[in-house]
């Protein structure tokens, strides 16, 4: 999308419909056990020298806001936070404000935004003993300064990878799993699942044998979580549950990931060079490597966290997708 322009059929569409921010709120200054846990459409609080709600002290209480944010523009947006005592802004996973003291003021910075691409949002706020207030705003060459609006807030949806089971069986039309609350996915007879990629909203989880039957845990982070969806595809030979479907070029995980990532390659032909790239969501490289034979891991344990891009340059084409840092 060009500079300066919005694709508004997309947005009658359904894009831009968010609900809100996640809302944390803790009765001390920090985030210990929130007592409150609620979707705020915006963040425009003036609570003075009253409690948020009835179970917190009227001081000494911080809130977290965490989900995503859906700029109409591509262009470079001022993000600005009025608010008495402490304050810190991250968006796309960059610290924007840090003003984490007492005492009141407006503070603003600015970044480079995508149209109708979520950015991962976060904002803490803690109240001491000034009349407590909290507004986020914002504004660009092309959208006047407002409160950032619902329809462009967005809350996370986290999917936990527990113990408990649900096994995942296909029928011939199967394609697709739907995702709207707390799922735990297990391995289904010789099968492991890898969560490996993200992309366009979606997790991709693919299959590999695993004759020790063991099946793989860890956690799904969806965004948008009502209408998201987990696709499933099949690497190796399918099992007596799994549904064959076309197999991955490339598998990357774990996905989110903290420390290593790793990358597997059973398709791609390595006697020319293939090159790793990942860059942050503006497209920034932040890091370059060469792919090996097997398993190619990659330390990103100095990356902020947020979502990256990554990018396999071989002879056979060009393979691109995304994952969460954390």
């Amino acid at each position: 999308v060009p500079a300066g322009t919005r694709d508004a059929g997309a947005l009658e569409n359904g894009k831009s419909d968010g609900e809100g921010l996640k809302g944390e709120y803790f009765d001390n200054s920090n985030f210990t056990s929130p007592v409150k846990t609620i979707i705020d459409p915006t963040i425009n609080f003036s609570w003075g020298n009253n409690a948020p709600d009835a179970s917190m002290g009227a001081n000494q209480y911080s809130v977290r806001w965490t989900g995503q944010i859906l700029p109409e523009y591509s262009e470079e947006y001022t993000f600005e936070v009025e608010h008495a005592d402490g304050v810190r802004l991250w968006v796309n996973g960059r610290l924007l404000i840090d003003q984490w003291t007492d005492g009141s003021g407006i503070h603003s910075e600015s970044i480079k935004l995508l149209a109708h691409q979520k950015y991962d949002i976060k904002l803490e706020y803690y109240k001491n003993t000034s009349p407590a207030k909290i507004i986020l705003k914002w504004q660009s060459a092309s959208q006047a300064k407002e409160i950032v609006p619902q329809k462009n807030l967005y809350p996370p949806c986290i999917v936990e990878i527990t113990t408990d089971k649900i096994n995942l069986g296909y029928d011939s039309s199967a394609t697709q799993i739907a995702v709207k609350n707390t799922y735990a996915l297990s391995a289904s007879s010789e099968q492991k699942w890898l969560f490996v990629s993200v992309s366009n909203g979606t997790i991709q989880v693919s299959a590999s044998r695993n004759t020790s039957k063991y099946s793989r845990t860890g956690k799904i982070y969806l965004y948008g979580c009502s209408t998201r969806t987990i696709a499933v595809t099949q690497e190796g030979n399918p099992g007596i549950d799994i549904k064959p479907a076309q197999m991955n070029a490339v598998s990357f995980y774990p996905n989110p990931v903290s420390e290593t990532l790793s990358i597997e390659t059973p398709e791609i032909d390595l006697s020319n060079p293939v090159w790793i790239k990942i860059t942050d969501m503006e497209g920034r490289l932040i890091k370059i490597s060469m792919m090996k034979p097997g398993v190619t891991t990659i330390p990103v344990s100095s990356l902020s966290p947020g979502m990256y891009l990554i990018r396999i340059e071989a002879r056979e084409g060009i393979m691109t997708g995304r994952f969460i840092k954390l």
